[in-house]
């Protein structure tokens, strides 16, 4: 019979093998899906009310606020400030969310955003698309066309 220490080790790495079977079971994010305003379905879709309460505590908060808060400063940002990337971007900020669309569908689909970590799913980006999609009429110069 074997004791505690001796049965706890192949638990674990069973339980470690099982976690990355699970996260690896994610769709991946199509390659066709391009970031296009006139694929908004619905215009509400765009505005800083579903901004606040769908995309910002379902996507952004959960993937982007370790680097990408406006309550986070220098070293805190990780490598995210303004010096680095060029402008401010604090995805908690509705204005600087979809300031930088272009950009930021094009580190997602492409799964190198965030760096570090869980990415977001296929479900979460198609939210995050749709966002992005309806919210470009209130951007100003975004030319930006790495998404495509």
């Amino acid at each position: 019979m074997r004791t505690f220490p001796g049965c706890a080790l192949p638990a674990l790495a069973l339980l470690a093998a099982s976690a990355v079977l699970v996260s690896a079971c994610d769709e991946d994010i199509p390659t066709d899906w391009r970031l296009n305003p006139d694929d908004c379905s619905d215009p509400a879709n765009g505005t800083e009310a579903h901004f606040n309460d769908v995309v910002k505590p379902q996507v952004l908060e959960p993937y982007c606020s370790f680097c990408h808060w406006s309550d986070k400063q220098d070293e805190d940002r990780h490598g995210a400030t303004a010096a680095v990337i060029g402008s401010e971007l604090n995805y908690d900020v509705y204005a600087q969310a979809v300031s930088r669309n272009g950009v930021t569908w094009g580190r997602v689909k492409d799964r190198n955003m965030p760096p570090m970590g869980a990415t977001p799913t296929a479900a979460e980006a198609a939210l995050l698309l749709e966002f992005l999609n309806c919210s470009a009429e209130t951007q100003s110069g975004d030319d930006d066309d790495s998404a495509q």
